[in-house]
This record gives structure tokens, C-alpha cells and sequence, in this order.
């Protein structure tokens, strides 16, 4: 950490290794993170991260469609950028924080899978390269005072090149599929979680959320990768929740009461999905017996969901 005549500079870096014997492979990760902190603009702060990541497969990824075990993969690689900022500031008299991020992450030796129904199958071949990039935005503050919510708004884009793949097209000229979507390719994603008292009674608290993320890429099972070119519906949920104030930590209770050693505790009753919104989770390919086609019939995720919960700080 040093000071120059504008900014303060925070450098943080390090480097982590690691010996897998099953194919005889060293990992060497370094990374590192700059803060910047502007002398005259103290609500900003900037920051640069990089570094390297591996991730060595798990048994899943090394076991094949047949059951067979890879002992030859290596470990999936990720080479990452990071480039942010936050800035903290004041409306209507109360604090806020909004963080940005943008960033780049070149992979290889890429694991490529397929889900089939609610399973998800690995290729155990590590002959992929792809990347991942976006925008990464969030704002969060006392939108009511004493209270914290939060927006958040991301863009987001992920494909990846299988190595080797090709097919002939009808002329008879050889294609090169190139980069094609991976199966997290969700494109945009929102989310608001708004907080609030009732306002003769602060004690009992409302809250909010709205979710949405466009749609993910999908393609039927056993099917080459560059063939995955459908988009299942967006995914869209809204949450509602109640909580009640049983302990605060203002108010004392004497020894042998059931809150005395207890700092505060909340009580909570959520609905999940509170609309009922039919959010696609993945799909069952069945075969037409008249036209010999497959369709996909979706597999829903749960419509609507019912929470009680109990929340005690010590």
C-alpha cells in the first residue's frame, strides 16, 4: 500500500499451487488485485484484478457417456481480467453504493456437456476453448430509511469452440461450427429486492423481488454441440415476504427469560413464485413415432413455494 500526489494504491497478490497425482499435473495460479482511491474524490473507488484459475474436473467430468474414466484430461484453465469501480453517495439524506464491474475471461481445455432431462453428461474430453464476458451492475442503499435494498442489472456473453468439430453441408463443402453459445449463455439478468416497514408499526417488514433472466440455450441429448440452437423461455419469478420482530437488539431481558442471551430474532413467512410462473428448468426430448421428429416437452420448476423461517443473532 503507498500514496502518491492524486491516489492512494492498495496492491494485493498472491499465488496458489497444487499437485493432482491421478494425471500428474501442477497448477500454478497467480492473481492480483489494484484499488485505486482518488485523493479528491474519496466516494470513488477503481480496481483491476487478474489473474489465473484452475479447476481440476471432478469425477463426473472424467467419466465418459460409456462410463469409461479419462486419466489424460487436464485441468479447465480460465485467464481473467476484472475491471471495476464503486461509488458511494447520498439521496434523500441516506447512503447509497453503486458497483460496477465489466470483465473478460479467456478458457481452455474446456470440459464440454450436454443436460439431458435433469442430468447433465460430460463429454470427459478436454479439446474446448471459449470465453466468457459482460457487465456486471448493482445499486444498494436505504431506499427506505433504516433498511437496505438493492438492483441489480448484468449482460452477459459465453460460448465456446469445440476443437475438431465439423460436418458437411449439402453442397459437400466441410463447415467449421467455430464459437457456439455454452449452455450458461444467459444473455441479461435483473433482480430488485425492495424492503420496507409498515409505517405505524416497525416492527413487522415487507419485502419484495423480482427476478429475470433471458433465455438459456438447449438442444437435444446425443446431438452434436453446434445442433444446440433453441432457447428456452425466459426464467421470471416474483417473491413476497413478511417478518416480525420478536427481539431487538435495544431491549434487555433478565437472567433466566427465553431472549436473554439472545442479541435479536426475526420470524419470517415468504412465498416463492407468488404468481405462479411456469419457469422451465430443462427439457424431455420424445420421439414422434408418426414423423419419426423429437419434441421437447419442458420440465417445470416448482410454481409456487411457502417459507417460514427463524432468524436469531446471539
Amino acid at each position: 500500500e503507498w500514496e502518491a500526489p492524486y491516489f492512494r494504491y492498495i496492491l494485493t497478490a498472491g499465488i496458489r499451487a497444487n499437485y493432482w497425482d491421478y494425471n500428474n499435473e501442477w497448477n500454478i495460479s497467480p492473481r492480483a488485485t489494484l484499488l485505486l482511491k482518488p485523493q479528491n474524490y474519496r466516494q470513488w473507488t477503481f480496481r483491476a484484478s487478474g489473474g489465473v484459475y484452475h479447476q481440476p474436473p471432478f469425477y463426473k467430468e472424467l467419466r465418459d457417456f460409456e462410463g469409461n474414466l479419462n486419466p489424460d484430461i487436464k485441468s479447465q484453465v480460465s485467464y481473467q481480467v476484472v475491471l471495476g469501480s464503486d461509488y458511494t453517495f447520498k439521496a434523500w439524506n441516506r447512503p447509497f453504493k453503486y458497483t460496477n464491474e465489466i470483465y473478460y475471461k479467456y478458457m481452455r481445455n474446456l470440459i464440454p456437456y450436454e443436460i439431458d432431462d435433469m442430468r447433465i453428461r460430460y463429454f470427459a474430453f478436454d479439446r474446448a476453448n471459449g470465453y466468457a464476458t459482460g457487465l456486471d451492475m448493482k445499486i444498494n442503499g436505504e431506499f427506505v430509511p433504516g433498511i437496505e435494498s438493492w438492483a441489480s442489472l448484468s449482460f452477459m456473453s459465453a460460448k465456446e469452440d469445440i476443437i475438431g468439430d465439423s460436418y458437411i453441408d449439402t453442397s459437400g463443402v466441410t463447415i467449421y461450427p467455430g464459437y457456439i453459445a455454452r449452455p450458461t449463455d444467459q444473455r441479461v439478468n435483473f433482480s430488485i429486492f425492495f424492503q420496507d416497514f409498515l409505517p405505524r408499526n416497525p416492527s413487522y417488514k415487507v419485502s419484495l423481488g423480482f427476478y429475470y433472466g433471458s433465455r438459456l440455450p438447449f438442444g437435444a441429448p446425443k446431438t452434436p454441440k453446434y445442433l444446440h440452437k433453441f432457447r428456452m423461455s425466459p426464467y421470471r419469478r416474483a417473491d413476497i415476504g413478511f417478518s416480525k420482530l420478536l427481539k431487538s437488539s435495544e431491549k434487555s431481558y433478565p437472567s433466566g427469560h427465553i431472549f436473554h442471551n439472545i442479541k435479536s430474532a426475526w420470524i419470517t413467512a415468504e412465498v416463492f413464485n407468488i404468481l405462479g410462473i411456469k419457469n422451465t428448468s430443462s427439457y424431455i426430448w420424445i420421439m414422434d413415432m408418426q414423423t419419426n421428429q423429437k419434441v421437447a416437452v419442458p420440465n417445470y420448476l416448482t410454481s409456487r413455494l411457502f417459507n417460514i423461517k427463524l432468524s436469531v443473532e446471539f
